[in-house]
């Protein structure tokens, strides 16, 4: 039995949090189901659902919290802050983010035991970390970079200098110069170099869900193969700590 969405937690109204966690858990939960289902993996694979959804959630709880207390104040000392950050907010910018009930965002799967064992992720200094969700960024076609995402892994290769291809992963080169085509992006500016903190054969390879599973400074594909033995089910996911 899994739980999702309303059922799994319910959160006050302020922020939208309920909607958007539950949206998440259906992402999560669904590639999962679907992999499983097809006999791409074995069932233990569900029992990250939970390994990574309960922080998730507890995280949504405690934002939940703080919003409320804003909105509702439970005591005076509440109430005087919220009627200071709304009276400093008319003058000064900054006392805005004070006031900002801050919407849900996408958690951070750090410590997914679907985490690619082996990469580079201590070697980058900016860009989505490994666990955490991809970043979409306008493309100079008109698409966004989602758009280009396959229903399974996808794999964004930098500039990477080889035609291999991981078994079961969708690629999607970027280069800074040539000719658009299918699975091919023209980053001429380097918007996207500069997002991804990439260089010349740098690669990320994206969960179905849009999660990191792994980054690397170089194309190395027994290490991307062995990152897709893990995220599809190879590894004792344990019970939650």
């Amino acid at each position: 039995m899994f739980f999702a969405g309303d059922a799994a937690h319910l959160v006050p109204i302020f922020g939208v949090r309920g909607f958007n966690s539950g949206i998440a858990d259906a992402n999560n939960i669904g590639w999962k189901l679907a992999a499983v289902l097809a006999g791409k993996a074995p069932d233990t694979l569900l029992d990250s659902y939970s390994r990574e959804r309960r922080p998730a959630t507890m995280e949504i709880f405690e934002q939940a919290g703080k919003s409320t207390a804003f909105m509702t104040p439970p005591s005076r000392g509440y109430r005087l802050m919220r009627d200071a950050a709304l009276s400093l907010a008319l003058k000064h910018a900054w006392a805005g983010d004070l006031a900002n009930p801050r919407q849900s965002q996408p958690y951070d799967y750090q410590e997914s035991p679907l985490n690619a064992e082996t990469d580079d992720d201590a070697l980058f200094e900016t860009g989505p970390r490994t666990g955490a969700a991809f970043v979409d960024t306008r493309l100079h076609d008109g698409r966004h970079l989602v758009d280009l995402l396959a229903v399974g892994p996808t794999l964004l290769c930098f500039e990477v200098d080889s035609d291999l291809h991981p078994d079961g992963v969708t690629r999607v080169d970027i280069c800074r110069s040539g000719a658009s085509e299918h699975g091919r992006i023209v980053d001429a500016d380097e918007h996207l170099f500069s997002r991804y903190d990439a260089r010349v054969g740098t690669c990320y390879l994206l969960r179905p869900d849009g999660h990191v599973a792994g980054r690397w400074r170089c194309f190395e594909p027994n290490l991307i193969n062995k990152a897709m033995a893990r995220l599809f089910g190879d590894v004792e996911v344990g019970t939650e700590s």
